[in-house]
């Protein structure tokens, strides 16, 4: 069975993530977020975005250490 994942985007450390950062703290840029996995769930939240359909981004939320 051919299985197609769609939009993966992941960012490893906050020098990357820092300007977007600054555009949402602005309200410059407003991330519409359909779905939050723990990162426990994550083959449920690939399987959700493989389902089509999503209206906004599906978040992996790890925990703080």
């Amino acid at each position: 069975m051919k299985q197609t994942v769609k939009g993966l985007m992941a960012f490893s450390n906050a020098e990357l993530l820092a300007p977007l950062h600054r555009l949402v703290e602005r309200g410059e840029l407003n991330p519409v977020i359909d779905a939050v996995y723990p990162l426990e769930q994550a083959a449920d939240a690939i399987r959700r975005v493989g389902q089509g359909g999503v209206l906004g981004k599906i978040v992996l939320s790890v925990a703080a250490e």
